[in-house]
């Protein structure tokens, strides 16, 4: 029987040569390949990880410049190139000024401008405004003071009247004349206003009992404070501020106490209802000022 040798043939679907040399590189280098995308994904979620949110990310600086000028940059000049504040800018001294202009010298004005002569005193208006004064003696000096320079003034613009209509003659249209009562009424008041606003501050000046106001009162709270102190400094400005709004309520200061800290509030009163009530504090608000409507329970 005729014998077999097996070795001599290779086995069918195996590469020869130079096939199987590539067919093992590729091989093992997808092997290793895949070891080392195994390795640098464990290494990212352990640095993930560990990594602290609040960290400062560092930045390597660039060696180079990270803007370089040319010295050639091109182009074509345009009409702001050369002015002075590019000139300071790149660090050189600004050039003066050529010439200097100044401003055309101040007109005079001759005799037709001048003011015109004030009307001769009424006496029956300034004995009535010196009788306005109540009695004041601060107020009736104010007054005599200002008659006597009144009194005076009068006859020398009378003669500076005349002489300037007698040499200028053309009627020329004269401004209105100011009155001579004009100081008297003003002075007066001066005088009278801040003594009308003492009268009604001094009406609610006086604080009100808080354990004798009934259920139902209406109330308005004006601020809370840590001193009563405080609340009595804040009630006289809101007084003198705004007494067309205030002047005829009344006021008190209330202890209060919240969560261990002790508080005073400013509370004001004197409303008919409602509808005064909430008056009252739209027009406080609408000056910038705190206001609450309160009832009390």
């Amino acid at each position: 029987m005729q014998d077999a040798y097996y070795d001599e043939f290779a086995e069918e679907g195996e590469p020869q040569g130079l096939r199987r040399v590539l067919f093992l590189y590729f091989k093992w280098g997808g092997a290793v390949l895949s070891l080392m995308v195994l390795g640098l994904l464990v290494l990212w979620a352990y640095r993930l990880g560990v990594r602290d949110a609040n960290e400062i990310p560092v930045i390597q600086a660039m060696e180079r410049p990270a803007r370089i000028l040319p010295e050639d940059p091109g182009g074509e000049e345009v009409a702001h190139q050369g002015l002075e504040v590019n000139e300071i800018l790149a660090g050189n001294e600004a050039q003066r000024p050529g010439g200097a202009s100044l401003a055309p010298a101040v007109l005079s004005l001759d005799r037709g401008d001048d003011p015109a002569p004030a009307a001769d005193a009424d006496a029956q208006a300034a004995d009535a405004g010196t009788g306005e004064a109540d009695g004041d003696p601060v107020a009736e000096t104010i007054l005599s003071l200002l008659t006597a320079e009144n009194s005076e003034a009068a006859p020398g613009q009378e003669a500076e009247a005349d002489g300037i209509s007698a040499a200028d003659g053309r009627g020329r249209p004269r401004p209105r004349v100011r009155p001579e009562t004009l100081g008297l009424d003003t002075a007066r008041a001066r005088i009278t206003a801040p003594r009308e606003q003492t009268r009604s501050a001094a009406l609610a000046a006086a604080p009100v009992d808080p354990e004798n106001l009934a259920a139902g009162t209406r109330l308005v709270q004006l601020g809370a404070f840590d001193t009563p102190e405080q609340a009595q400094a804040q009630w006289n400005r809101l007084l003198g501020g705004h007494s067309d709004l205030l002047g005829s309520k009344q006021y008190y200061v209330q202890r209060a106490e919240s969560n261990g800290r002790v508080y005073f509030r400013l509370r004001a009163l004197g409303f008919e209802g409602g509808a005064s009530q909430r008056a009252l504090c739209e027009a406080l608000v609408a000056r910038a000022l705190e206001c609450i409507p309160v009832t009390v329970r």
